[in-house]
């Protein structure tokens, strides 16, 4: 019944935040020059398939020597498409790959890093051992750009997390439809509503993860192409994944990871909405607190002595890409682990908190009782806010209501992040 409520309450703005998300995808793939770059790619994948020894000394010039088309227009995105490719040539045949085993097989054997614990020394170690662990892989020469696109897009995330959050706003309305008192008197509904609601939260998460990225994973497939047979580690960005899989197994493990990331926030979310009981102010608090995490997360340096404020960082369980299937070490001298684990230990423990404190807070929310001392702050900051605007002009009041009260902050902090996202993504003259 609860699933059904929501449900009916979630579907119109489920559908608009799909529409979101569809159309920015689209707008900025038009607003480059990739779907001709990598149409090229794509050709000159296909051309030289048999003909890889090739590609190391491909230019334009003598690409066009044999065609009769004038090609000379495209010039531009042939070039780009020729070095796209040649990255890839370079991948597969491990050049790079084998610089960086030497110079870890180096680190390991050089008397400069005479102390076995130091961090170099543990890092070099680490990498042999991962290496190992993972494996001989059949590199290829296949395309898996729409792949990287899809976990590399940071837009997703954001609007999808927005989304979960009009979704908990819907387990908030009997606390302003004044229902609060009927559903605490129904029978153990103080206990079993609040398991329901974190089984719905994971349950919404689970199918609209794999609603959202399959469709923008369709869209960047028809633009950019996708072998979806193809190993996952032909992808220079994940070529230390640990499975053997393809792309399309990735994918659905991909999709899980994001539901379960996002489900850890949305519990967390939740949590902060009842301990306050406001989830307006709860909105605006964390929405602040995710931005000062990413601006941490951005500014502060791998080399740094704070650098575990990079790795542990809420940014990293909000942008799935840049952490769970990065290959990243960490650490400093007698220690050293890395990112994937870090953000996987990070999610369970907000996971948790986010679990046990909506199941402890929501069964000791009594309708009538003494007051915490939370709820006595939000309730003198109410009625400060209250005084003043009996003293501002009605303009400013009517602005109160229509951003606050009715929600349209939320809407205008959507706005303002669509329109930077489209500003960012027009091409540079």
């Amino acid at each position: 019944m609860e699933l059904l409520r929501v449900l009916r309450k979630s579907v119109v703005f489920i559908a608009i935040f799909l529409g979101i998300i569809i159309w920015l995808s689209i707008f900025k793939i038009n607003n480059t020059n990739d779907k001709k770059v990598y149409a090229y790619y794509n050709q000159l994948m296909y051309e030289y398939a048999n003909q890889t020894e090739m590609i190391g000394s491909l230019t334009y010039s003598r690409y066009v020597h044999d065609k009769t088309d004038d090609y000379e227009a495209d010039r531009e995105y042939i070039e780009e498409a020729i070095k796209l490719l040649q990255e890839k040539y370079k991948y597969v045949n491990a050049s790079d790959m084998s610089r960086a085993e030497n110079n870890y097989k180096k680190i390991i054997s050089s008397t400069l890093f005479a102390e076995e614990q130091s961090y170099y020394v543990l890092n070099a170690q680490k990498y042999m051992a991962d290496l190992e662990s993972r494996g001989e892989i059949n590199f290829s020469i296949t395309n898996t750009t729409a792949i990287e696109k899809l976990v590399s897009d940071k837009q997703l995330p954001v609007i999808f997390l927005v989304m979960m959050i009009f979704v908990l706003i819907t387990f908030m309305e009997e606390f302003e439809n004044n229902m609060f008192l009927q559903i605490r008197g129904s029978n153990n509904s103080r206990k079993v509503l609040p398991v329901k609601r974190c089984f719905i939260i994971l349950l919404i998460s689970i199918v609209l993860s794999f609603v959202f990225n399959g469709v923008i994973l369709a869209i960047y497939r028809n633009i950019y192409g996708c072998n979806m047979g193809s190993p996952i580690q032909n992808s220079y960005m994940f070529n230390m994944f640990p499975l053997k899989t393809n792309v399309a197994a990735f994918f659905i493990i991909y999709c899980i990871t994001f539901a379960i990331a996002m489900s850890a926030l949305s519990w967390l979310v939740y949590f902060v909405f009842l301990i306050t009981g406001n989830y307006k102010l709860s909105i605006a608090g964390t929405g602040l607190f995710l931005v000062f995490e990413y601006i941490i997360n951005i500014n502060i340096s791998s080399k740094s002595a704070f650098s575990f404020l990079k790795y542990i960082n809420f940014s990293n369980v909000l942008f799935p890409g840049q952490s769970y299937y990065i290959y990243e070490n960490w650490g400093t001298d007698n220690f050293i682990t890395d990112i994937q684990s870090t953000a996987w230990i990070l999610t369970i423990l907000l996971a948790i908190t986010g679990l046990i404190g909506v199941y402890i807070t929501y069964s000791h929310k009594y309708a009538q009782g003494r007051k915490s001392a939370i709820t006595k702050i939000i309730e003198k900051c109410s009625q400060f806010i209250q005084m003043l605007l009996g003293k501002v002009p009605l303009f400013v009041s009517e602005l109160y209501k229509t951003f606050i009260l009715q929600k349209g902050i939320i809407l205008l902090a959507a706005a303002v992040y669509l329109l930077i996202s489209c500003r960012m993504s027009q091409p540079t003259s």
